[in-house]
């Protein structure tokens, strides 16, 4: 693997080496989705944290920070682009979607402090967690930029996050 790729050390799960996705066939490439999808990515809390991996799994180049925030910015919310947090305002709110978003909240920083990040309260963050987690890699092009690859195969989710033993995925 690239010297530059990150995180190199850390969390015990071992993936195997990551391949730029432009050198993939459609055919990986839904085979690659599909292990996301059967490993609960989908399924997690906050939904963002398997939004931002399955957009860098489908991304058609492997994609920048930058380029990977705005996609999943207007992607996850075309009508009305996501704001620098992932929270929604409690204002804006009822009873219900307060604690649901407290509970997912919770949950978040849980995944977080497992690795000693930070909260997680942007889309960057979700991003520095899935490197954390070996999920995603980020590793210099060519030209010496940062790009975001997805590891190859994709853990389950269960495998890299302390989800819990009520987690359905």
């Amino acid at each position: 693997m690239d010297s530059d790729a990150r995180p190199l050390e850390g969390n015990p799960v071992q993936t195997t080496a990551t391949y730029p996705l432009m050198q993939w066939s459609d055919h990986e490439r839904k085979r690659h989705f599909r292990s996301t999808y059967d490993g609960g990515w989908l399924r997690s809390r906050p939904s963002l944290i398997g939004v931002v991996l399955i957009t860098a799994i489908t991304h058609e180049n492997p994609a920048t920070r930058e380029e990977l925030i705005e996609e999943v910015r207007t992607s996850a919310h075309p009508d009305t682009p996501l704001g620098p947090s992932l929270w929604k305002d409690p204002s804006c709110l009822d009873t219900e979607e307060i604690a649901e978003q407290l509970c997912q909240r919770g949950e978040a920083d849980r995944y977080a402090a497992h690795y000693g990040l930070p909260p997680l309260m942007t889309i960057n963050g979700v991003i520095e967690l899935l490197l954390a987690a070996r999920v995603l890699y980020e590793i210099r092009d060519a030209l010496g930029v940062l790009r975001l690859h997805p590891a190859h195969p994709v853990p389950p989710i269960a495998d890299v996050l302390p989800v819990g033993d009520g987690f359905d995925g």
